[in-house]
């Protein structure tokens, strides 16, 4: 009797253990600052959510049905969307930016007009669309801890540019919770909004590229160096195993349905 109640005991831990999900606190900030920006990741049944503590707002994955999920708490809105309306959304905006941008070019004298060019290209802006972006993957030696898991690190380079730096760790127990093939899949579709705004992608190995993170754990710090040299650094901080309530995952009953044109427009204007 004594034996059957530990072993039952250990089942019930077991089970509880298996269907925990993942909370992790995460730091955003620039190399250079001292300032930090907050927020959480929440990992479950295939669904993935990051809470921006400073905006309160979040952005949900779905990976089921293919959806994202933005949540503005302030002021009780939700916008749902897929990867693929996103994608159409920004094709139109990035034409309009840039036949805005050629009649205000327009309007200045030569000098003043090659010098403008010459700052919005810096920023990304009138770059060709017409040719391809390289991107490649490096695997390093560094290695560090990050939230007290062993990660390695791997480089992102964008036409031998290096573009970003991901510290990824199997020791973080999180397959349970998510589908990595699905959500680097998910993931790659915005890569192609980067082909509406910027270059074409052509990646060395697109099958490799999404094979990252399945194979080499979660990526529990980035460090993202942008087109005008600036440094950003995301970090996850802490981690706890728990289980979380689906409520987490979805608008708040009572919360009004925004469109997309609606949510983004005013970013564009």
């Amino acid at each position: 009797m004594k034996y059957l109640l530990i072993f039952t005991t250990l089942l019930l831990i077991n089970i509880q253990y298996s269907y925990a999900g993942l909370i992790m606190d995460q730091e955003r900030y620039e190399s250079e600052s001292s300032i930090r920006q907050s927020g959480k990741v929440y990992l479950q049944d295939n669904m993935f959510k990051f809470y921006d503590d400073s905006q309160d707002i979040a952005t949900i994955f779905n990976l089921e049905k293919g959806q994202l999920i933005y949540i503005n708490y302030g002021e009780k809105t939700y916008t749902v969307t897929t990867p693929e309306e996103l994608l159409q959304f920004f094709k139109q905006i990035s034409d309009k930016i840039d036949k805005q941008i050629e009649a205000d070019l327009a309007k200045l004298p030569p000098d003043q007009k090659e010098k403008v060019e010459k700052e919005l290209k810096k920023k990304g802006f009138l770059n060709s669309k017409s040719g391809n972006v390289k991107v490649s993957i490096k695997e390093t030696n560094k290695a560090e801890k990050v939230a007290g898991y062993s990660c390695k690190t791997f480089e992102i380079y964008k036409n031998e540019k290096l573009n970003e730096e991901i510290c990824l760790s199997n020791e973080l127990d999180y397959k349970d919770d998510v589908d990595i093939k699905k959500l680097s899949s998910f993931m790659n579709e915005f890569k192609k909004i980067g082909k509406s705004l910027g270059n074409d992608i052509v990646v060395d190995n697109e099958q490799a590229f999404l094979d990252l993170f399945e194979k080499n754990g979660y990526p529990l710090k980035t460090i993202d160096h942008s087109v005008d040299g600036s440094v950003f650094i995301e970090e996850i901080k802490n981690v706890d195993k728990k289980k979380i309530k689906k409520e987490q995952f979805f608008p708040p009953k009572g919360y009004e349905f925004e469109s997309l044109e609606k949510l983004l427009s005013p970013a564009f204007k």
